[in-house]
């Protein structure tokens, strides 16, 4: 480059530019290892939570408590999911989802640590072009919402289309 006042400014463009790139560099670094830091604990505690309401010698109140504390490790994980991606930048990639599938893989998921989970009513029909992973994690946490910890009763989930409906009838109502 020239040492006139038009290089100086593209020597300093180009920095400044390398800058970026090893500031990004560094950011996923960061995120790879915050990733691993934050999951780690997390699974450690869910893991042992699974352990002890598998146990037979665990009593009904312990159990109650464990199922929420798994709800709620779960909950965290999906909170993690969703900041971690945000941070990375991922860009979230549509694909072609059977919409039944969908929304049974949502439930299960939800109602994997809950041992009395409700009856489930799906009515949905075609295929969906959604991100698979960011779809569950948005069902997921509505399915949470929607659903009383230890209340008996039935959940309802439609798709009619682009709309969604989500109810829960508990057996009192």
């Amino acid at each position: 480059m020239s040492h006139d006042e038009l290089g100086r400014l593209a020597s300093a463009i180009d920095r400044y530019q390398a800058r970026l790139v090893e500031a990004d560099a560094n950011e996923r670094i960061f995120f790879a290892d915050a990733s691993h830091e934050l999951r780690t604990p997390v699974a450690v505690v869910r893991g042992t939570a699974e352990v002890l309401l598998d146990g037979s010698q665990t009593d009904a109140g312990t159990r109650l408590r464990l199922r929420r504390l798994d709800r709620g490790m779960q909950e965290l994980t999906d909170l993690l999911d969703v900041l971690l991606g945000l941070a990375r930048r991922r860009e979230p990639v549509p694909e072609v989802l059977d919409a039944r599938e969908l929304l049974q893989e949502a439930v299960s998921a939800s109602a994997a640590a809950d041992a009395q989970a409700s009856p489930v009513s799906i009515d949905a029909a075609g295929s969906l072009r959604l991100p698979r992973h960011e779809s569950l994690l948005l069902l997921r946490g509505l399915i949470r919402r929607i659903l009383p910890p230890e209340e008996p009763g039935r959940l309802t989930m439609r798709l009619d289309g682009a709309e969604l409906s989500l109810a829960f009838v508990g057996e009192g109502a």
